[in-house]
């Protein structure tokens, strides 16, 4: 029952924070204050705890035990100023320190661990914006242009967790259309699904509108904040890669053509801002290619030594760039083993990948760093090439003898494209997938220069 009541309370403590600690001099009444001021005692190192073990430990074998502590902590805070109620005999003491106290630490804890008051806001000027479209034009109008995006939200989880293409075509613009069927023809490459279910929506605010004279460049911005059943599975063996039900928050943009909007693209609030290059954006489109800050784990290969130390839900894959080049799937991307998120980050590889028609098992060509260069496992044999100088630069590692020497990239002439480069590149190859690989930086220059030589590869793979 205690439980329940202080439940109860935090909306009525979110209130009083509301009223009580808005700022200003004219802000909110004495009570309201008081109440603030004391639940903030709880409430802050509440929050700084769970917020501390969610940057850490969400979405890994941690995160349950990490919950597990926070909340203990927070009802034991919560349950020993209560007792002190009928120790002290004093109503003004129940209302003024010992609710609050409570309240704020279980608020605190959930604020921290689940983030959740960082809600999806619209502004005064958002607001205003809507109410003076709509005076000259009912498209505007903002009840149904909500109610289209949550029906599109849905429709689109949907289309996406069975491949309907068709079905988006009626909905995405162009652009996006085609940036979405690339994504969906890489994942089904990967020989994966995401499939989205239990699809609920918590909030849905429009958080940006453009209203121009020219309708055709009419624009809003909604922001979702909700929650469902998200599930990556290996189409082969039908085993889930993994699974998130927690709530999730992503903006998604339309754009107007006629009376109708189309969908344009959907940001995630979780993408790091900071690791936006606006100048890998140029680089995509000056070669025919999509860029995205952010698509989670969806693509983040499972094979072969770059990503042995990838894991879904640590490991991060940002400013990703995909298109057809030479009529075969082409991706490039930042590759982080363990993401920024969760600390320091010690790898960070800029990779070049490509499908191929053939499979060559799997190849692995290295760089030698230092002067001592370990064996790398994983049942590839270490193989000597022919020509000396390469062998002092590079160690080859092969699951077949036979395959490898049919791979085209191993041969003096493109090798030496690699050597007189300014940066250490490595090749890998898993099946009918070659990545090419680089830890020397992640800048649009060597987005363009590693570009340069996957585009060379192509031509000796005679794709």
């Amino acid at each position: 029952m205690m439980g329940i009541f202080l439940l109860s309370q935090i909306p009525l403590f979110i209130e009083e924070f509301a009223r009580g600690g808005g700022g200003g001099s004219g802000g909110g009444d004495g009570a309201g204050g008081i109440l603030v001021l004391v639940g903030l005692i709880s409430y802050t190192p509440m929050h700084l705890l769970g917020r501390t073990l969610r940057k850490k430990w969400y979405k890994t074998s941690g995160w349950g035990i990490s919950q597990f502590i926070t909340w203990i902590i927070a009802i034991i805070i919560a349950l020993t100023v209560l007792v002190l109620i009928p120790l002290v005999h004093s109503f003004y003491f129940a209302l003024y320190v010992s609710i609050p106290l409570s309240v704020g630490a279980i608020a605190g804890a959930g604020a921290g661990l689940y983030n959740w008051f960082e809600k999806v806001r619209q502004s005064e000027q958002v607001r205003k914006a809507l109410a003076a479209a709509e005076k000259n034009d009912t498209s505007w109008n903002e009840k149904k242009l909500s109610q289209y995006a949550q029906g599109i939200f849905f429709k689109f989880q949907q289309d996406w967790s069975s491949f309907n293409t068709e079905s988006m075509k009626r909905y995405l613009s162009p652009a996006y259309q085609n940036h979405i069927f690339l994504m969906l023809h890489a994942l089904n490459g990967a020989h994966r699904v995401n499939k989205m279910s239990n699809v609920k929506i918590a909030t849905a605010l429009i958080t940006h509108a453009a209203d121009s004279t020219d309708d055709s460049k009419d624009m809003f911005v909604i922001g979702f904040t909700a929650s469902a059943s998200d599930q990556l599975i290996d189409t082969r063996t039908g085993k889930s890669l993994y699974v998130d039900n927690g709530t999730f928050t992503e903006f998604w943009r339309f754009v107007r053509t006629g009376n109708t909007w189309l969908l344009d693209g959907i940001d995630q609030a979780t993408a790091s801002l900071t690791q936006a290059r606006v100048d890998i954006k140029d680089f995509a489109a000056k070669n025919g290619l999509y860029y995205s800050l952010d698509w989670g784990w969806l693509l983040l290969p499972a094979d072969g030594y770059l990503f042995s130390k990838g894991k879904f839900g640590i490991s991060d894959i940002n400013n990703h760039v995909i298109g057809f080049v030479n009529n075969v799937l082409t991706q490039a991307y930042t590759y982080q083993p363990v993401a920024e998120s969760r600390g320091y980050v010690k790898d960070q590889y800029l990779v070049m990948q490509t499908n191929v028609p053939k499979e060559y098992g799997r190849i692995l060509v290295k760089r030698k760093t230092g002067i001592i260069n370990w064996p790398v496992g994983g049942g590839l044999t270490h193989i000597k090439m022919e020509w000396g100088e390469f062998n002092d630069m590079y160690d080859v590692y092969a699951s077949d003898l036979e395959r490898v020497t049919s791979f085209e990239l191993l041969n003096p002439a493109f090798m030496s494209i690699l050597r007189d480069l300014p940066y250490e590149v490595s090749i890998e190859v898993v099946d009918n997938v070659v990545y090419i690989f680089t830890a020397a930086g992640t800048n649009a220059a060597h987005y363009a220069s590693l570009y340069s030589v996957l585009l060379k590869a192509h031509k000796e793979m005679k794709l």
